[in-house]
């Protein structure tokens, strides 16, 4: 599959229903083109929160695996996993599993289908980020009770991302305390550096965490 025009992407990008059917009407070809990280047009458009052009996208065809994570359709996702159960640990076009998606966009129902099923809590995504579920979970959407539900699924709370972020990092560049207790309850290094040499501490501290920084040195 090729990368879609330019124009196609912009007028997904800027939500122009009128100008993605125009554009489609020509050339209906386009509908199995990618988006620049060679992901489907449908999570092209989810990713740019262009939720009302996912039914035109999609067109007449069933939402795959990582779609169906991404959007929420555990309907979908269940049908895709009855056709191939081995997509729960396959990564997209553009690096991410389903778990990784789910996550990301805070989708706890997909999360425990995806969980229940055997999917891998931390795999790596294949792009440059890196990172785990658990690392998305926290990056994304930080829906803590599906942090919470991969933490205690047994997602390692010290796997590293691109840099060597850890979980940890990320919710305290975030301020998120309940989460970062989480972690550390979970055994999370409060001591853990980033390749760069910064620690939980100092990221909350330059994102004006204060107080959450002094409990990060404490521990």
């Amino acid at each position: 599959m090729s990368t879609a025009p330019d124009t196609l992407l912009t007028a997904i990008r800027e939500r122009d229903s009128s100008s993605v059917r125009a554009i489609l009407d020509a050339d209906s070809s386009l509908l199995a083109s990618t988006g620049p990280g060679g992901e489907s047009l449908v999570l092209y458009a989810r990713y740019v929160s262009a939720i009302d052009l996912i039914a035109m996208l999609q067109h007449t065809r069933a939402l795959d695996a990582h779609e169906a994570a991404a959007l929420g359709d555990v309907d979908a996702l269940r049908n895709a996993l009855a056709a191939d159960a081995d997509v729960a640990s396959r990564h997209s076009n553009d690096g991410w599993t389903p778990l990784h998606l789910a996550a990301f966009f805070g989708h706890d129902a997909i999360a425990d289908v995806l969980i229940a099923r055997g999917a891998p809590l931390d795999l790596l995504s294949t792009n440059s980020t890196r990172n785990t579920a658990l690392h998305a979970a926290i990056a994304g959407a930080t829906n803590a009770a599906l942090v919470a539900r991969l933490v205690n699924a047994g997602a390692n709370v010290r796997a590293r991302g691109e840099a060597g972020i850890t979980p940890l990092h990320l919710a305290a560049s975030r301020g998120d305390a309940a989460i970062c207790e989480l972690l550390i309850a979970h055994g999370a290094d409060v001591t853990a550096r980033m390749d760069d040499d910064t620690t939980a501490a100092q990221l909350a501290s330059t994102r004006g965490f204060v107080d959450l920084s002094s409990r990060l040195t404490l521990n």
